[in-house]
This record gives structure tokens, C-alpha cells and sequence, in this order.
């Protein structure tokens, strides 16, 4: 979208410039834990403090530190089965999720087969972020005043007028903070490990830019 008027102290063309880098993700962010169940509380606190315990020190065996394993959710609830039209209440459900940073992508496979081994029993998600995403979106930013730039010495050329060769005035659209690249897990036995194949994050800049022009 761009547009050609006339202000009273000159002539303005307002154009609008977009682009868009990719990058490949270079770490990891691991949703995983313990799910426990049993009609006291209390057991079900136990086995799964117990669970989560031995999958934390497994991680940090592999290399992960402490300060990379954080505990992201910790449910307590009651369970119930409908049996004929009535509820009937089952025992409790424990649910410890961790939240695992993993700086390496080539370690996630096996970090998620070792926390598998230790006792997770539910794992949520992976998000494939950058380290540093600033310097992809730095590239963007500058592509997408270049883009804007081609579209206003279109616009001038076409009409027969001359373009001023810098801008009178640059604006940086607010785009939404930077999503990380989420797949989903299904809980299955590889002979081989765990397979993880990432896929690539798109990082977008937008501009709005005016230029002065003259016939």
C-alpha cells in the first residue's frame, strides 16, 4: 500500500516497505514432566516429586544445567469417572511440567529419550528458537527500507518526477515479538532415539517511509 499527494510545502510520496528473513534455530526449549495419579494425594505428590527428581539429575548428567530446568507448571486435581450418569471420584491427578532450555539442537533428541528413560511420561512441546534474533531482524529492517524505497522511485518515474534521495521521514511498524517455532511430540519407541527435525523461524520488519519529490 502506498500513496502520492500533495503537501503545502512540497510533494510527498508515503510508501510502505516489507520484508522477510529466515533462519535456522539453534536451541531448543523442551515442555516435559510427570503425570501421577492414585487415590491418596499425598502418594501421588510422592511418586511424582520422586519422578521428576530422578529426571532432573539425568538432564544435568547430559549437561543441561540447573539453571536450564525450571518448573513451568504444578497441578493438583481431583479425578472422576461417570459410571451410570454419576460421578464417582477416582483419586488425584499430579502434574509437574518442566520448562528446559537446550542450547544445542543436536541434544534435544536425547535429552528428550534420557527424561523418557527417567520417568517423563508426558511431553508437551518443543520451541525452536535463535539465540540472537536481533541481528536477522537488523537484516530485515534493512531490506524492508530498501523495498520501500524501490516502490517510491517506481512511483516517482512513473508520473515523470524526481525523487529526493533521502527520506524525510521514517517510521518502524511495531511488529509482534518474535515466535519461536513450536512442533508438537508424540511419545514413541525409536530404536534409534528420538528423531527432531526443526524448521526454519521467519523474522518480519515493516516500514513506513515518506520521500519529497519534484516534477
Amino acid at each position: 500500500m502506498s500513496s502520492l499527494q500533495r503537501i503545502a510545502n512540497g510533494q510527498l510520496i508515503t510508501v510502505f516497505g516489507q520484508a522477510t528473513e529466515t533462519g535456522t534455530p539453534n536451541k531448543a526449549q523442551v515442555l516435559l514432566g510427570s503425570v501421577t495419579e492414585n487415590e491418596q494425594v499425598r502418594v501421588a505428590q510422592a511418586e511424582n516429586s520422586e519422578s521428576i527428581t530422578n529426571i532432573v539429575h539425568q538432564l544435568e548428567m547430559l549437561g543441561i544445567s540447573k539453571e536450564n530446568i525450571q518448573t513451568d507448571t504444578y497441578r493438583v486435581s481431583p479425578e472422576y469417572d461417570f459410571i451410570d450418569g454419576k460421578q464417582v471420584f477416582r483419586g488425584y491427578r499430579v502434574t509437574h511440567l518442566l520448562k528446559v532450555d537446550i542450547d544445542s539442537i543436536d541434544l534435544v533428541g536425547t535429552a528428550i529419550d534420557v527424561a523418557v528413560e527417567a520417568g517423563a511420561n508426558s511431553i508437551v512441546s518443543i520451541s525452536f528458537l535463535l539465540s540472537d534474533p536481533s541481528a536477522l531482524y537488523e537484516q530485515a529492517l534493512s531490506h524492508a527500507l530498501e523495498n520501500a524505497k524501490r516502490k517510491a522511485e517506481v512511483m516517482a518515474a512513473t508520473v515523470g518526477a524526481t525523487l529526493q534521495p533521502l527520506p524525510s521521514r521514517v517510521v518502524e511498524m511495531v511488529e509482534s515479538p518474535i515466535q519461536p517455532y513450536r512442533s508438537p511430540v508424540v511419545l514413541a519407541a525409536y530404536s534409534e532415539g528420538t528423531p527432531i527435525q526443526t524448521g526454519d523461524l521467519a523474522i518480519h520488519a515493516s516500514v513506513e517511509v515518506d520521500y519529497h519529490f519534484r516534477s
